[in-house]
């Protein structure tokens, strides 16, 4: 990933005609990836773990300020993962990769390493106790908080992510792709280059979407999780969920920039120049793997679907049920309910609006089908049975919907291929709702003595 990341920004940067050879900035962009590669690798010596949490230290609106990110490092620690910092054309930009230690690294260094006037090991203890209390001002999280997939409930615990706002700054990012899609064909224009090159910067720049669409969706269902211990400054609690304002947020920039079809009309220009390296043939064995056009539907669904793997998972949807009972009393609520039926409302919008429905979108619903049925049909291990019931409502809703639009009430006439789709999804939800059903969802809890 790292790499890909490399190959990306030195695609975007050339594709702006900013990465010359002999340049200030090949200069400085060198130089950032080449300290903070060091630097990550020699806190490995000192004894330092990976703190994939250190990115959700840096305020976004600080994140392109040089005064404020050498002070206190791009992210909190050296030790995270973290995406290149490429600002969109035209604004300002900060330093590419972190050279300057993080908030935490300086902490943690100070209770590994400083000099203590002690005799002995115990009169130590008082001086490393006194660092140790200032714990509370860092985040962290390592290897094993961040595996396991929806395991781990924390936004703010995950790699390849920048600032303490996934939201704003995945805006940020697919900005960045969507002009290095648009300077593509321009930059590469010259005779003899081969459509593989364009076809790489191509995949750069839609891997974002994927990217961003992995991890803007961690804030539904999410839980921060803190170090804390009773007593300690700020009055943090062990665990906080994410605000019900953030979580619409997040489901709101979904539907705008990775669910809508909007965001892949691409220049079929760049499309037809998405050419694999002729080369490649030479090796029978590549003669049989792979297609040798790009299979742009395929790629638009993974972006698509990502976050729906991560919504209908039963660890994230037993946290949004539990997180209705962790707000404050008199706090705002996001409720199960209101995240189901945000999510049927977006993605099936084109029924209730009465409009033709495209490709990318009917792959889309036809994955979400797929979801919901499956989970009202089989739930698996974990699903709460209000997840359950949800789902049968969504599909009698949608039966509803689809029924009224396929009868022609909408505004609009549908073209054969949206009522095919229709009547299909239709007879599917039909015969769904029909079958019997397999009840495996919330198992009890097991007593082990």
């Amino acid at each position: 990933m790292r790499t890909m990341d490399l190959g990306r920004s030195l695609d975007v940067l050339a594709s702006r005609d900013e990465f010359q050879e002999g340049t200030l900035t090949e200069d400085e962009y060198v130089h950032d990836y080449l300290v903070n590669l060091i630097v990550h690798e020699v806190g490995h010596t000192l004894g330092l773990r990976h703190n994939f949490a250190g990115s959700a230290m840096t305020p976004y609106y600080d994140v392109n300020h040089e005064y404020w990110t050498r002070q206190h490092g791009l992210a909190g620690s050296v030790m995270d993962y973290t995406v290149s910092n490429i600002s969109p054309r035209g604004e300002l930009q900060g330093e590419y990769y972190g050279t300057s230690l993080g908030d935490y690294d300086r902490w943690a260094i100070e209770y590994g390493y400083k000099p203590l006037d002690a005799a002995t090991p115990d009169a130590e203890l008082p001086a490393l106790g006194e660092i140790a209390s200032r714990s509370n001002e860092f985040r962290y999280a390592t290897d094993e908080q961040v595996g396991g997939w929806s395991r781990n409930p924390d936004p703010d615990n995950g790699l390849w992510d920048l600032t303490d706002d996934a939201v704003r700054y995945g805006r940020d990012r697919l900005q960045v792709a969507d002009q290095l899609m648009t300077d593509t064909l321009a930059y590469w224009s010259d005779p003899g280059t081969m459509p593989s090159k364009i076809n790489q910067a191509f995949i750069y720049s839609f891997y974002d979407y994927v990217i961003v669409a992995s991890n803007v969706p961690r804030e539904i269902g999410g839980v921060r999780v803190y170090r804390n211990r009773v007593g300690d400054s700020g009055n943090t609690p062990a665990m906080a969920p994410v605000s019900a304002e953030d979580q619409r947020r997040a489901l709101a920039f979904l539907n705008e920039k990775i669910w809508s079809s909007d965001s892949y009309q691409f220049d079929p220009a760049i499309l037809n120049m998405l050419g694999r390296d002729q080369r490649d043939y030479f090796d029978w064995m590549s003669m049989y793997t792979g297609i040798y056009d790009f299979d742009l539907h395929d790629w638009v669904l993974m972006a698509q679907t990502s976050p729906l793997y991560w919504i209908y998972d039963p660890l994230v949807l037993e946290r949004v049920l539990n997180n209705e009972r962790r707000m404050p009393d008199g706090g705002d609520i996001f409720t199960m309910t209101e995240l189901f039926d945000t999510v049927r409302n977006d993605i099936w919008s084109e029924v209730t609006a009465g409009e033709n429905i495209d490709s990318f979108r009917r792959n889309l619903q036809r994955a979400y089908l797929d979801m919901i049925t499956g989970m009202y049909l089989t739930p698996a291990n974990g699903t709460p049975e209000d997840a359950v019931t949800l789902a049968r409502h969504d599909l009698v809703v949608l039966q509803g919907q689809i029924s009224a639009a396929i009868a022609g009430d909408g505004p609009t006439i549908l073209d054969e291929m949206t009522v095919a789709h229709l009547e299909e999804c239709l007879s599917r939800i039909n015969l769904t709702l029909q079958a019997p059903m397999g009840r495996g969802g919330n198992v009890g809890i097991t007593l082990m003595f």
